[in-house]
């Protein structure tokens, strides 16, 4: 998944409760969503995971459950 595509996935997201379930600060994904930032391969990675929990309609309310709910 592309920075583009998740920008676009989470552009109507509550921010500060995907930043607490990924275990991102919440400046860190504002300044992502501006494109402010040049972020870490591990939080696109864990973005990219989150919104495909997501879309498997799995209830994820913090980091542990985030990274638990993409292992296979």
């Amino acid at each position: 998944m592309t920075l583009q595509q998740i920008r676009e996935q989470l552009a109507d997201s509550n921010l500060r409760k995907v930043a607490e379930a990924c275990g991102l600060h919440y400046n860190v994904l504002t300044r992502l969503m501006k494109g402010d930032t040049d972020p870490r391969y591990s939080t696109v990675e864990l973005l990219a995971d989150y919104i495909k929990a997501r879309e498997n309609g799995q209830n994820i309310s913090s980091p542990l459950q985030a990274f638990r709910s993409t292992q296979g």
